[in-house]
């Protein structure tokens, strides 16, 4: 065991005297309240550890693997249990290994994916407002559940450093201890997600007079002090989307945005032809093309109804209904943005559930489920296949976000107000990706 007031140090010394590419291999002790340490010699004088603690050391490290484990053990003769979290974990530097998402690079040249890159998102109201997405890739790149309490200090490149903000949660790849959101949502229930949007997306040089936001930025600037939409409508407009990279290793992404909170949701475009933002009254977002485009394109598909359809083909011609579900033919099957933006309207649109917690989070996932892509249906130029590698979706209110990955289609949870929000370093929870089966029979 190794104490809790040098854990810290210890760790830090560790990871800065391993080699790129180095791995560290760690079991460590859990305590929980369900099991009673064994009086078999142990010594009480060290602490146990808290469960996930370990891995919050290498929240910015590649986890090959982390789990955690209850065994049975009989050291001293005494039968009695054991938690266990497990890491193995490999040091991976700027230039070996960052997500197309948000334009970074792999090896030693950018890597050209980001046409191929697909996500969608969408919202759901019941008793409470709920928010997510999915996030479609070939390659996982350690993304995390990340809670940004109030006083971590976020250092903003061109706006100083905002020591005192709303906390936050979502899943972002960590960076120089930098969380860098794909989606999150903050304490006051408005949310935010960015998905790609190639060949599209234009952002400007610094420009004196505004207030100059990195794309990287974006999500964490707005969250930080904005309450509603409304109230990011107001600050977007004195913004200035900047065409600031992260480092030097890491391009500026090509990305727009669904803003949104109980009351509605906004897309936030940055174009060729300025930056706008628009509402967006279904609720969802795909990528390419523009938003406005997709919204034109439903037009197709006005004809499209969760009814059983009418015999409008011609007089004296007797059709009939011969099965259920043919008042959503012609309703787009295939794995493109346009037909996901469609086929997540129109689920969206109109789905049916209880209001209760396990209803609304349960139809959530059945909305996305409709949009998500299986390994082996959308090959990539290397031969890889794009998949969905993790469902969200966020209780706004309660501040809970819940997660599916492709490898682990149980439901995952993590609560932000089960942590200290007023503190100043991040809390990182690695994504479960080992499938948990419950047998119902099991004894």
């Amino acid at each position: 065991m190794i104490s809790d007031a040098v854990r810290g140090e210890l760790f830090d010394s560790l990871k800065e005297h391993t080699a790129p590419s180095g791995l560290h291999a760690i079991n460590a002790f859990v305590e929980k309240p369900f099991i009673r340490r064994a009086d078999d010699g142990e010594r009480k004088d060290r602490k146990l550890w808290k469960s996930v603690e370990l891995f919050m050391y290498y929240h910015d490290w590649m986890f090959l693997r982390a789990d955690e484990e209850i065994f049975d053990c009989n050291s001293g003769g005494i039968p009695h249990k054991h938690c266990m979290d497990i890491l193995v974990a490999q040091k991976v530097c700027s230039s070996i290994v960052f997500s197309t998402f948000f334009g970074y690079t792999l090896g030693n040249s950018i890597r050209e994916t980001e046409g191929f890159l697909m996500c969608t998102a969408a919202t759901y109201k019941t008793k409470d407002f709920y928010f997510g997405r999915t996030f479609d890739n070939e390659c996982s790149y350690s993304e995390q559940v990340v809670i940004t309490p109030r006083n971590y200090p976020f250092k903003f490149m061109h706006m100083g450093t905002v020591d005192s903000h709303y906390a936050m949660i979502g899943i972002a790849h960590v960076e120089q201890d930098y969380p860098l959101y794909y989606d999150a949502v903050n304490e006051k229930g408005l949310g935010m997600a960015g998905l790609n949007f190639p060949g599209y997306a234009r952002y400007n040089p610094i420009t004196p007079g505004k207030e100059n936001i990195a794309v990287f930025e974006l999500i964490q600037w707005l969250l930080c002090d904005c309450a509603t939409v409304s109230e990011c409508k107001e600050k977007i407009a004195r913004m200035n989307l900047a065409d600031i990279p992260f480092n030097d290793k890491l391009p500026v992404a090509t990305l727009h945005w669904i803003i949104a909170d109980s009351d509605g949701a906004v897309t936030l475009e940055a174009t060729a032809q300025g930056m706008n933002v628009y509402d967006n009254p279904v609720g969802v977002m795909a990528n390419n093309p523009t938003f406005p485009e997709h919204m034109f394109h439903l037009n197709n598909y006005m004809q499209l109804s969760a009814k059983p359809p009418q015999n409008n083909f011609a007089k004296g011609l007797a059709l009939s209904v011969y099965c259920k579900g043919m008042g959503a033919i012609g309703l787009p099957g295939d794995l493109s943005s346009q037909s996901r933006f469609v086929r997540a309207a129109f689920v969206k649109m109109n789905s049916v559930s209880g209001e209760s917690e396990d209803e609304s989070v349960g139809q959530f996932f059945h909305i996305l489920g409709a949009v998500e892509q299986q390994g082996g249906c959308c090959e990539l130029e290397s031969g890889e296949y794009e998949r969905t590698l993790y469902t969200s979706c966020c209780n706004t209110v309660r501040g809970i976000y819940y997660y599916t990955t492709y490898g682990n289609r149980q439901i995952t949870a993590v609560d932000m107000h089960r942590e200290e929000l007023d503190e100043v370093r991040l809390v990182c929870y690695p994504l479960v990706n080992k499938e948990q089966i419950m047998l119902q029979n099991g004894r």
